[in-house]
């Protein structure tokens, strides 16, 4: 007993498989059953295009040396899930007659590059004496690396500009931050005076992308800070008089009073004081424990090794209510590929493995978790390392408060 797969190009004709992100294509595979049974065949896809392809139908019935075919779809989606290249994948074909011989149809389809980029620039305008600082947000989100540079001016060149770092590197789905800085020349005392700008965005094959800000540049000295002196001297030249004609003579005649007070009704005060035996009541110190108004701090990993070409799911469920506000991701080897995470089926964020060795996040709001959710880590692994040679070594470490 037994089943046989083979792949056709069907509509494809002699074109080889290929597809953009956002795109769909098929192939047909025709599958036959060589026992000498019915049997029912079962068709799961495999592979890391597994994730964006759909099997119809996935379930078979063949007479035996029947012959029958499924259409297999492939649908990469617009992100860097789906990396550029050729991306291997396979149909595995289960007989429910003879579980221990399935067999699988193999196959790789040319995923396209998918480009899209989003730059912003906050605020879009500051005011400063001398230095304005704004931020520069760079978002990738293609599914290939770019590199992007930065360039600046105003019409009436009186400001100079400074970009940390003016060059970056940004995988496919990451994002960047670079920080501006517009400097111009202090002026003392007058009205503000504004510096409209412009941020040049340039990125080879693609066309110069141009952001508008304005510098509002105020004097040096405000108008309240001689008010402010007068007042200032004022209260000064108050206090130097209230002195002199109240507080000094008040002064003068308590410190004579106290001097002529008898010696007899101190000596019987220290007496009394001698006689006296005072018990202090016991001090008490309570240490806090670790509980917080939060929950008590917990952690846990998650991670492993995924093979080359290959998607592994890593799930963490809870217990208890968990509030994550810490992330460590840890890509030791300098794999290539994506990790995504999510709550459940909901993505919180994915990373190019391409961009990091260590990412570490400190979140402002903590990713909440009810009990029974899952923390699940998905590792797409397309090139391991150069000192991995069973494939992608992906490890996260996950600190929060758990109640």
């Amino acid at each position: 007993m037994g089943a046989s797969a083979t792949f056709e190009a069907g509509q494809l004709g002699a074109a080889p498989l290929a597809v953009d992100p956002g795109g769909h294509i098929s192939v047909v595979l025709r599958v036959r059953n060589n026992g000498s049974l019915p049997d029912e065949l079962t068709l799961e896809a495999m592979g890391a295009a597994a994730p964006w392809m759909e099997i119809e139908p996935s379930t078979l019935t063949l007479p035996p040396d029947g012959e029958a075919s499924a259409t297999v779809h492939f649908r990469p989606p617009r992100s860097a899930a789906a990396m550029p290249g050729e991306t291997p994948f396979g149909v595995q074909v289960t007989s429910r007659e003879d579980p221990d011989h399935s067999v699988a149809g193999e196959g790789v389809v040319q995923v396209g590059r998918f480009d899209q980029r989003v730059v912003t620039m906050t605020p879009a305008a500051a005011s400063a004496p001398a230095r304005a600082r704004f931020e520069l947000t760079v978002d990738n989100r293609g599914n290939f690396p770019t590199r992007v540079s930065f360039a600046a001016l105003d019409p009436q060149r009186e400001c100079r500009f400074r970009f940390a770092p003016p060059v970056v590197d940004i995988g496919a789905g990451a994002a960047r931050q670079i920080r501006l800085e517009v400097i111009a020349k202090r002026f003392w005392r007058g009205l503000p005076k504004a510096h409209h700008f412009q941020v040049q965005v340039i990125e080879d094959e693609r066309e110069m992308e141009v952001l508008e800000g304005t510098f509002v540049q105020e004097e040096t000295i405000p108008s309240w800070v001689g008010k402010a002196l007068l007042a200032l001297a004022a209260a000064v030249v108050l206090g130097v008089v209230l002195w002199f004609a109240l507080v000094r003579p008040a002064v003068r005649d308590a410190a004579r009073e106290a001097v002529q007070r008898p010696l007899a009704s101190m000596s019987s005060r220290v007496d009394q004081v001698l006689d006296t035996t005072t018990t202090l009541p016991p001090t008490t110190t309570t240490l806090p424990g670790f509980d917080t108004s939060y929950g008590s701090p917990t952690d846990f990993q998650l991670g492993g090794v995924a093979p080359a070409g290959s998607t592994q799911t890593f799930t963490h469920t809870f217990d208890t209510d968990f509030a994550m506000t810490d992330i460590l991701l840890q890509n030791p080897g300098g794999d290539s590929g994506a990790v995504t995470l999510m709550r459940n089926g909901d993505v919180l964020q994915t990373n190019a493995l391409e961009n990091f060795r260590d990412y570490d996040l400190h979140t402002v709001a903590p990713h909440v978790f009810t009990a029974g959710e899952s923390l699940v880590m998905t590792v797409i692994c397309a090139t391991p390392g150069p000192s991995n040679v069973s494939g992608c070594a992906i490890s996260g470490s996950f600190v929060g408060f758990a109640k």
